[in-house]
């Protein structure tokens, strides 16, 4: 039988692990590519998957797969320790046939076919040429597969992303898990925020007679400290004087409020060298509490901040722009960060700023470190979570007075939709560090009925509290700290607490 020449199809996958604690994994990692006319099987990917490390490899297939529709990514889930694993993004670029033969009847592009694979390691790839390259697909994922290193849930092993249906999963700037979303379109029932605050310093500043301070806007523990913003939205008549009533959205004489919360963790470290972290901390914590009392925005917020990330982020979602234009979290913290650079205080902070908006369903987050926002829904369990920005375990982003801090853009800026019966926690890490999600949903849930925002931070920090002291509790910090340094790590981690709750009501 005669041969027949036939192209052979190449693709360059380009799969990177997250920056985050926990995200590498021991377990084998597959891909598999669905097209238009065939499927491959799932290839096996060579390589150390850690954090924060991208792995190259070839998939060459003797049969044309067509347009790719999907690519799935997953891993075998066998290992000992580190076997959850955190992906960022996955790139596939279609690369230009080359030269092969294979006999025409064994391919019918008509039918399923599994095509045959190869790899490739990574050193062993030459460079890309702009001829080379038919086609690229971005997949932005960040999203945990399996059971998270670090206790945050315990999620499928693979995943399955489609080419061009944009989705939370694949949107760079969310981080809550598929399905959570409210189907566009949904009318948005506006809902009212009650808050509550608990602030513990740590053991040893405990030990020392040192105490929380806790009011209602603004509090600290240690190097931790916290604000809450409550702005009421401007009452009808005035709405209907400038115009900007939405005709028949509204019938009560006042809308909900706007609540923003901020959690900033100084860097203890500071001590070493006499300078109180606690300072820079409550300042920025104070800025940011004015911030969101006043709405102050950026100069510039009208073009970079109000059109880009207020206003494309509610069209994503099938909702109109807020009726009152508020500074997004990302411009209230570069404000913040300006006006403490004025300063000479010394020292340095994470920071984590959230606006919940009554009206219109919708919260939006800045965070920068290893402080982090959390939103409970009952019937779903965790919907969203930031992760925390490390440049290495231990060593959180953070804004300061040295040359090497970060800085206000270097946040991530997310977003989520709310709506009456969720609930937010803003926290320090050393929330997060001691509890995991199933314990943290589980004092949520106690408190679902009643609602006293108060007594759960109160709660929650307590039970943080307990498990820092402990040395044979297994917590998410020993569970992360063990991966790290490759040892068995018991116990929780002692830092100062700080909580913020928000119950989203209707009434």
């Amino acid at each position: 039988m005669s041969m027949t020449t036939q192209a052979v199809r190449s693709y360059e996958v380009r799969i990177t692990t997250g920056n985050r604690r926990g995200a590498s994994t021991t377990a084998a990692v597959y891909v598999r590519l669905i097209g238009k006319y065939a499927n491959t099987q799932r290839i096996e990917v060579p390589g150390e998957f850690t954090r924060d490390t991208t792995v190259v490899a070839v998939i060459k297939t003797p049969h044309p797969l067509g347009r790719i529709r999907i690519v799935e990514v997953g891993h075998d889930n066998v290992g000992d320790l580190g076997v959850g694993w955190y992906l960022e993004s996955i790139e596939l670029i279609e690369l230009k046939d080359s030269a092969s033969t294979h006999r025409p009847q064994e391919y019918n592009h008509h039918q399923q076919h599994r095509a045959a694979h190869g790899t490739m390691p990574a050193h062993q790839i030459p460079n890309l040429q702009e001829g080379d390259v038919v086609r690229t697909l971005m997949f932005p994922v960040r999203r945990w597969l399996g059971k998270s290193d670090i206790g945050v849930g315990n999620y499928p092993t693979s995943v399955q992303l489609r080419v061009g249906i944009a989705d939370s999963m694949t949107d760079p700037t969310s981080f809550m898990l598929p399905g959570a979303q409210l189907i566009k379109g949904t009318k948005a029932e506006p809902f009212f925020i009650k808050c509550g605050a608990a602030a513990f310093p740590h053991p040893e500043k405990v030990r020392d007679g040192e105490r929380g301070v806790v009011r209602p806007d603004i509090g600290h523990a240690g190097e931790d400290a916290y604000s809450i913003a409550t702005v009421r939205t401007p009452d009808r008549n005035a709405l209907e004087k400038l115009g900007k009533l939405r005709a028949g959205s509204l019938v009560k004489s006042k809308l909900p409020t706007t609540v923003t919360i901020s959690v900033c963790d100084g860097v203890y470290q500071w001590r070493d060298k006499g300078i109180d972290a606690g300072e820079w901390s409550r300042y920025l914590s104070r800025m940011l509490l004015y911030q969101g009392q006043h709405h102050v925005r950026d100069p510039d917020a009208q073009d970079s901040i109000q059109s880009e990330r207020w206003t494309q982020s509610y069209k994503d979602l099938g909702l109109l722009p807020p009726l009152v234009p508020l500074a997004h979290p990302s411009a209230m913290l570069k404000a913040a960060e300006e006006r403490i650079r004025e300063t000479e205080l010394l020292g340095s902070s994470t920071a984590c700023v959230a606006s919940l908006h009554g009206l219109d369903n919708m919260m939006f987050v800045a965070c920068l470190g290893d402080s982090g926002v959390l939103v409970y829904r009952k019937s779903m369990g965790v919907i969203f979570r930031t992760p925390e920005q490390e440049h290495a375990f231990g060593y959180p982003f953070q804004l300061g007075h040295h040359d090497v801090s970060d800085h206000a853009s270097d946040a991530l800026v997310s977003h989520c939709r709310i709506t009456s019966g969720d609930v937010v926690i803003v926290a320090s890490d050393g929330l997060f560090d001691n509890l995991f999600e199933s314990q943290i949903s589980k004092i949520l849930d106690k408190h679902m009925d009643t609602r006293n925002a108060q007594l759960c931070a109160t709660e929650l920090a307590s039970e943080a509290y307990a498990n820092s002291v402990s040395e044979r509790m297994e917590t998410p910090y020993s569970q992360a700290a063990g991966e790290e340094f490759n040892l068995v790590w018991c116990g929780g981690k002692k830092d100062d607490i700080s909580v913020v709750v928000a119950f989203i009501v209707d009434k």
